[in-house]
């Protein structure tokens, strides 16, 4: 396996149902020595949960305007969110590792990391392991 002095920042791209798949992968691309930025999790965070079933929000439903009010856009799906994100994190990641897994949304994003000459993994294995320099003597 190759050996990369740097660490490198890798945009890990999958399904976004795998968490389990996700979680385990990032933490062996943080193992070799680089760190794993996860799409899924970050469009997590961007979007909001609805409450959960046992919470009053009847308080925030009065206080909320109207309908009529409301803007007319509508707030990007997760899918069109996570080709967004990955677009932008893209231009500052070293690589990408595609976690497996059947996504469209993926497909997109491993192809504009190639157009952007990214450097885009199958599989932990194959990205570099990252050798800490020794010290000086």
């Amino acid at each position: 396996m190759p050996r990369s002095l740097q660490p490198m920042m890798i945009l890990l791209v999958g399904p976004p149902d795998q968490k389990t798949t996700a979680d385990q992968t990032a933490r062996r691309v943080f193992d070799i020595g680089h760190v794993p930025i996860d799409i899924a999790d970050l469009v997590r965070a961007l979007t909001p949960n609805p409450p959960a079933p046992d919470v009053d929000t009847t308080h925030i439903k009065t206080a909320l305007p109207s309908a009529a009010d409301a803007p007319a856009t509508v707030p990007p799906s997760r899918v069109h969110l996570a080709v967004e994100v990955a677009a932008r994190l893209i231009l500052h990641c070293d690589a990408v590792l595609r976690t497996p897994g059947a996504s469209t949304e993926a497909a997109s994003i491993i192809e504009r990391a190639q157009w952007e000459g990214k450097p885009v993994f199958r599989h932990h294995h194959d990205i570099p392991t990252r050798t800490r320099p020794s010290p000086a003597g």
